[in-house]
């Protein structure tokens, strides 16, 4: 989904989409993942998913998706990172397989996209 308006109202990623600490790593940093109101920089409607905090965080924002048809797709988002964040990435996992593409450093939106996600029914 390209928009982040239903979970705009009040501020957190929980309508259609989970939070977690990733692999390996509890608990999650909960407050470091909000949605705000950027419409210069919304991809569709007025908001944005944004991780920041005012100390060192670790959290993943994931969303499952069900029902694709088999084949093989591209999977594409808009992202920047501002800092000298240690890791900012978008990761795709389809069974077995993790894909990931590094959130470019930069003052405005990027395109990142990750290529040959196979999905199988």
């Amino acid at each position: 989904n390209a928009s982040f308006e239903e979970e705009l109202e009040n501020r957190n990623v929980a309508a259609n989409w989970a939070e977690s600490a990733g692999e390996g790593q509890n608990p999650p940093d909960m407050g470091a993942a909000f949605v705000e109101a950027r419409p210069n920089e919304a991809t569709a409607g007025t908001a944005i998913l944004t991780h920041w905090a005012d100390k060192a965080f670790r959290v993943l924002t994931s969303q499952a998706l069900s029902g694709l048809p088999a084949g093989t797709y591209t999977v594409r988002a808009r992202a920047f990172r501002t800092g000298t964040e240690g890791v900012s990435q978008m990761q795709v996992s389809s069974g077995a397989q993790k894909k990931t593409a590094a959130v470019p450093q930069s003052q405005t939106m990027q395109p990142i996209e990750i290529t040959g996600v196979k999905v199988n029914d």
